[in-house]
């Protein structure tokens, strides 16, 4: 992997940081954006073949999906503060806990950094939406879960471009679609 890949997947992993952090969902949807962004350049840094997946994954995590939750935020029955039921002390915690354990588990694996960097930020997305409350919160949560997949997969050699096209096709509009319908 690159230097710029590798320093891209290290933002990205900052962005889902900095979502743990977030008060405001107007500050939720660029971060999320940057970070599904910088999970393209590092896709797209593994060489032609993943080129489009990366601009797949661009074009609709990067791009559309922003959009629609910016679309969303203009909605007059949608709260603008993303509460924190438990403090932010439980949040850096739980956090530390996941890096440590994505650490500890993936550093023995030749492909590691990058494996432990994408596991974590597919963790703390599932760690975003696990805390917070806020209707928006599942659909950052999946996106950013969803960019650490991406990592994860640019982390795989030799995986076929089947793959990273299905792994690059974001899971949060069917899952969300899932969850309303599922709803009472």
């Amino acid at each position: 992997m690159t230097a710029a890949a590798q320093v891209a997947g290290a933002f990205a992993l900052v962005m889902s940081m900095a979502l743990l952090c977030v008060g405001r969902v107007a500050t939720a949807v660029p971060i999320c954006t940057v970070q599904a962004l910088l999970a393209a350049i590092v896709l797209a840094a593994r060489g032609r073949e993943p080129a489009a997946a990366a601009c797949v994954a661009a074009a609709l995590n990067g791009v559309a999906l922003p959009l629609a939750l910016r679309h969303l935020l203009h909605r007059p029955d949608m709260p603008t503060a993303i509460a924190i039921p438990d403090g932010a002390t439980v949040s850096w915690v739980a956090a530390m806990v996941l890096l440590v354990a994505s650490v500890a588990i993936f550093a023995q694996i030749a492909a590691g950094d990058a494996l432990v960097v994408g596991s974590s930020v597919m963790l703390l997305g599932l760690l975003l939406m696990a805390e917070r409350e806020h209707p928006l919160v599942p659909a950052f949560g999946l996106l950013s879960s969803q960019n650490g997949l991406l990592l994860v997969a640019s982390a795989v050699p030799d995986l076929p471009s089947s793959a990273l096209l299905v792994v690059a096709t974001p899971l949060m509009p069917g899952l969300l679609v899932a969850n309303t319908w599922l709803r009472p």
